[in-house]
């Protein structure tokens, strides 16, 4: 036999390789050990609930669990079937690679017989088929080669093997199920105690009751006790089922199908997330088309139907629909800016007309376009009174314009703005800009008069209308200030002292003679006017204190005109110290009672009149 490869014909097999009755010894033991690994399992497990089966009843645990138990006890006696069904089949298998093994060996004892009793001739040729019969020639040298090529293809050594590799996967299959079934059996026993729990907390409010029925009746106690056993061994056999039918599905399931299963379950959860954000999306824009419903029908609405009070409303020039809404809003006249830009472009309402209108919140849009369309204007003026300061005039401004104090100060504040205008009025202006330590360049420039405010303006063009008039009135009378010697800026001095100390002109005129009087000789003017422009505050009275107040603008303590004028002087005041009434009187005092001024050429005199017609 020699060049023969692994075993030769006729050889037994060694100690190391398996036979045949060792290999179904292993699968037989494989089976029995699968099936007693399922039933010790099952044992374990009811031993131990009914260790842990309470002595008191629980009828509520197999009520809740019952038609369950009964549904999975149903599925665990058809998983036991199929169990069966498969050991049957694999001993038909087992049976028939028996067979083929018995018949293998067979044929290679009397190929063996043959060629060991018939010397064949070298050159003569046979056949061997698998029945050991001749069926056509072949060489002799060949033949060994031959037999060894039939035997390979089912020897007992590839049978041994085979029968290995199964039962390797026969104990991994063993080890993943036992896995499996430890994992499910923890899942099941977590969801059977939360399960149980529930009808333990209501079996524990019995609890009183029931040992009092013991009492009185042992024998029903023990059988209530047998019975509350009997139903926890109930529970943990059909949680065992439960068990065992999971590992049912899970075991016969083809992997295709699993994986089916899988996508259909992500495609449902896929399903459910997308149907949930549609119904949040549409919810959401129900809730936003309702609530802006409201808000459009309400802006429709006026803003205050009990109000009638009307509001001076500007409206620039060249205004757009929007822009004039925002105004409307921010003079609470409506009540949003939004819905009157779109309500008058779904209405075509346009040729809205700039200016200044009177217009109520009880209004509603129709009316307040017809009101814009048809130019129903107000004429804005601004008065500005004789003898105002620059602070008084801000604050008239902001009261009677659209305009802020604080947008009128920063004009009077910018140098820019009074270089423009220096440049522009330059015989007005320069003894202003030659001037130190005046409070604000314009102080007296900002003419008295009533101003008419161009719609859509800005505050620094009213300014500007202000020292235009100032340049106007005083065009007239610049000869004469050069003819007395004085500046702009001295004479405007003098005519706001003059405008606050007198009341009527034949008074400024006489009062203006004194002011003279005084500067002729070098003494103080000491108006009390000058003071309080330095407290920058209104009193009745001055006090010693106040007259020592330390300011350029005190002419208590300075002598001369001082920085500038103190207010904006009228043309009556101006005219009185450009044309004063001549007299010798170097003192004054005013009644404050009746406005009579008296006069005075010496401070005795002038003591007396001040006890007579001023502290009496």
């Amino acid at each position: 036999m020699n060049g023969m490869r692994g075993i030769g014909v006729g050889e037994k097999p060694t100690s190391n390789e398996p036979n045949e009755k060792s290999i179904k010894n292993d699968e037989l033991s494989l089976k029995e050990q699968v099936l007693r690994s399922i039933r010790d399992g099952q044992d374990n497990q009811e031993e131990q609930e009914n260790k842990k089966a309470p002595a008191t009843k629980r009828p509520a645990t197999s009520d809740i669990l019952g038609s369950r138990a009964s549904r999975k006890k149903v599925d665990a006696n058809r998983f036991s079937r199929r169990i069966e069904e498969k050991m049957q089949q694999q001993d038909v298998r087992l049976g028939q690679q028996d067979q083929a093994l018995t018949k293998t060996s067979n044929d290679s004892s009397e190929i063996e017989n043959r060629s060991a009793t018939n010397k064949t001739p070298a050159k003569s040729r046979v056949r061997i088929t698998r029945g050991g019969k001749s069926s056509a020639e072949v060489p002799a040298g060949e033949n060994n080669a031959n037999e060894n090529n039939l035997f390979t293809r089912k020897n007992p050594e590839q049978i041994g093997f085979d029968r290995k590799k199964n039962q390797v996967g026969a104990e991994k299959l063993e080890k993943q199920a036992t896995t499996h079934l430890s994992k499910v059996e923890e899942t099941l026993e977590s969801q059977a105690e939360t399960q149980t729990n529930a009808a333990e907390n209501a079996a524990e409010n019995s609890v009183t009751e029931t040992n009092v029925t013991a009492t009185n009746n042992p024998n029903e106690s023990n059988d209530e006790n047998t019975d509350s056993t009997r139903s926890s061994s109930r529970l943990s056999s059909k949680k065992k089922e439960t068990v065992q039918d999971l590992l049912k599905e899970n075991n016969e399931m083809p992997t295709s199908e699993r994986k089916k299963k899988v996508r259909q379950k992500e495609n449902v959860f896929v399903r459910r997330i997308v149907a949930i954000l549609i119904l949040v999306f549409v919810v959401v824009l129900l809730i936003g088309g309702i609530s802006f419903w409201n808000f459009w029908q309400s802006g429709q609405k006026p803003l205050d139907t009990a109000n009638s009070t009307t509001e001076l409303v500007e409206i620039p020039l060249g205004s757009s629909n929007k822009q004039i809404g925002a105004v409307l809003e921010e003079n609470k006249i409506i009540k949003s800016a939004v819905v009157f830009n779109y309500y008058m472009k779904l209405h075509n309402q346009s040729g809205f007309q700039a200016g200044f209108y009177d217009l109520a919140p009880n209004m509603t849009l129709d009316q307040i376009a017809s009101t814009l369309k048809a130019g129903d204007t107000v004429q804005q003026t601004l008065l500005i009174p004789e003898g105002y300061t620059i602070d008084q005039i801000g604050t008239a401004i902001e009261e009677n314009t659209p305009y802020t104090k604080q947008d009128f100060m920063e004009v009077i504040n910018d140098e820019a703005f009074f270089q423009a205008q220096l440049k522009k009025f330059p015989e007005l202006l320069q003894s202003a800009a030659d001037a130190t330590d005046t409070r604000y360049h314009l102080e007296g420039y900002l003419f008295p008069a009533t101003y008419t405010l161009t719609p859509g303006g800005e505050i620094d063009g009213l300014v500007a209308q202000m020292v235009q008039k100032s340049a106007d009135v005083l065009s007239n009378y610049y000869d004469e200030i050069a003819t007395r010697g004085i500046t702009v800026q001295q004479m405007l001095t003098l005519a706001s002292l003059t405008e606050k100390e007198g009341s009527k002109d034949e008074d400024r005129r006489n009062i203006a003679q004194v002011f003279y009087n005084r500067l002729a000789i070098d003494m103080p003017l000491q108006s009390d006017i000058s003071v309080l422009y330095a407290l920058d505050e209104h009193k009745e009275l001055l006090t010693i204190e106040d007259t020592q107040v330390d300011s350029p603008y005190n002419l208590y303590a300075n002598r001369g005109y001082g920085p500038g004028p103190f207010n904006s002087p009228s043309e009556a005041s101006i005219q009185a110290v450009l044309y004063p009434q001549a007299n010798d009187y170097y003192y004054f005092v005013a009644d404050i009672t009746t406005g009579i001024v008296y006069y005075a050429r010496t401070l005795d005199e002038h003591n007396q009149l001040v006890a007579q017609y001023v502290n009496n």
